[in-house]
């Protein structure tokens, strides 16, 4: 499973993920597609723990770390709100995947309840 929307300042440990202010800006026309696609689809992994947004604009995230999937996508809960509201941008790869698919999003029942499993095991190895 693909993975983005994880950065190093989200862990207290030092490792291998790109800094937060290293992503760059999005000046995508789609961006309501983005977002709307980002929030739509379902919750993989949900955690209930807050956290003030890493790049200071005072928001507490409810519900951070959470995972979201695609089932080919993983990407954190808070993904949503640092694309909407600082304008990071997204994995050029999840772009092309996205628009593929018109970004329509997933409905219905999951068929394959191993999607959630890989989407912790993604979770998972990064903490």
């Amino acid at each position: 499973m693909k993975r983005f929307g994880f950065y190093r300042e989200h862990f207290s440990v030092p490792t291998e993920l790109p800094s937060i202010h290293d992503i760059p800006l999005s000046l995508d026309s789609v961006i309501e597609d983005i977002l709307g696609y980002l929030e739509g689809n379902p919750t993989a992994v949900d955690y209930t723990e807050a956290s003030d947004c890493l790049l200071g604009c005072g928001a507490l995230l409810v519900g951070c770390s959470s995972v979201k999937t695609d089932g080919e996508w993983v990407w954190r809960h808070d993904t949503h709100h640092y694309v909407s509201e600082h304008g990071l941008s997204v994995p050029p790869e999840f772009m092309t995947w996205g628009e593929d698919r018109r970004w329509v999003v997933v409905r219905g029942e999951w068929e394959n309840v191993e999607i959630f499993d890989e989407a912790l095991a993604v979770s998972r190895s990064l903490e």
